[in-house]
């Protein structure tokens, strides 16, 4: 009802989930609010009245409207002025345009606009990128990201951006290249399905989660778990990848798959001591069947080596009392 912003005092409105189809605009008239979820709901459109809400260090918005009914929505603009904002969500609503400057969120350390159907540029020099920790600009239509200048040490530990049209723009590895120069302490990245091309570049020590499945990668870095020893997935399936795997001395790595490339030869002794799924199938390797050393823990699950040129017999130190699937069809 109207008389919703009456409450002056409320801290935190939660409505998730609900069947919530209509927010009236006096919600724009409760100055201390705090935190706002309106998650999973049927809104006709989201209410762009919060530019008095000065508190606010909250606002979810996660597919809160109702795709059906609703008309094109554009971002909610009087959300950009909210200096104390630090999580921001609005994935999910199939909103329009370009994402806005979003310098005036000073302290934003959050901010997921997945879903919807924003194009253009990812202008990483629009946000406050010293306090950004966590960036989910995934499932849209842009086409580049515009790193900003200079280093920030502590920011962006996980950017995912993954099912847009980047491009590296005829420069290998670039986009990779210029995230890891300005955010040396990134632990995730997702870039999966876009139209990255080249060679990966050398990756950071502090890289947990790397995902470049469907692009058009050239080559992975041969020092990949010397220079990135913390690595626990890395997965490239359905790139150009071509010749041999590097021999893989990773002591963290627990997910690897690089199924659907072009890669040829023999593949070395492998040490992956906690190494939990692999895949290398729809590949052309050759020879004998990998081992794995140091295979101590016996945490291997999932082993796929389907649709290669192996042969001979499996090794001894493959046999892991949790494997469960073992996949070796089409060798």
């Amino acid at each position: 009802p109207e008389s919703f912003g009456r409450l002056k005092k409320l801290l935190s409105v939660l409505l998730p989930r609900n069947a919530v189809s209509f927010i009236p605009n006096t919600v724009g008239n409760l100055t201390e609010l705090v935190a706002l979820s309106l998650d999973y709901n049927e809104l006709e459109s989201i209410p762009d009245v919060f530019e008095n809400l000065t508190s606010l260090s909250e606002f979810n918005c996660t597919f809160c409207t109702n795709h059906a009914g609703s008309e094109d929505l554009a971002f909610p603009s009087s959300l950009l002025s909210l200096s104390r904002l630090e999580i921001l969500g609005l994935n999910g609503n199939k909103i329009i345009g370009t994402l806005p400057p979003l310098v005036g969120l000073t302290l934003l350390r959050s901010l997921d606009v997945a879903e919807n159907d924003l194009i253009g540029p990812v202008d990483l020099l629009q946000l406050k990128a010293e306090y950004i920790e966590y960036l989910d600009v995934s499932r849209n239509s842009f086409t580049t990201l515009l790193p900003p200048t200079g280093v920030f040490p502590n920011a962006f530990l996980n950017l995912r951006a993954n099912r847009n049209e980047l491009s590296d723009d005829g420069e290998s590895g670039q986009v990779i290249r210029s995230i890891i120069a300005a955010f040396p302490a990134v632990q995730t990245l997702a870039l999966n399905s876009n139209s990255l091309s080249g060679d990966v570049p050398t990756l950071p020590s502090s890289l947990l989660d790397l995902n470049i499945d469907n692009n058009q990668f050239l080559s992975l870095p041969a020092d990949l778990c010397t220079t990135a020893p913390n690595i626990l997935q890395l997965t490239a399936v359905g790139n150009n990848i071509s010749g041999s795997i590097p021999r893989l001395v990773c002591s963290k790595l627990k997910l690897l798959d690089l199924s659907e490339n072009h890669l040829t030869g023999s593949v070395s002794e492998m040490s992956l001591p906690v190494i939990a799924s692999m895949s290398l199938s729809f590949n052309s390797l050759s020879g004998s069947i990998p081992g794995f050393k140091d295979v101590v823990s016996g945490d291997l699950i999932s082993l796929k080596l389907k649709h290669n040129n192996f042969d001979g017999t499996v090794p001894e130190n493959l046999v892991s009392p949790r494997l469960e699937l073992l996949d070796l069809s089409g060798n």
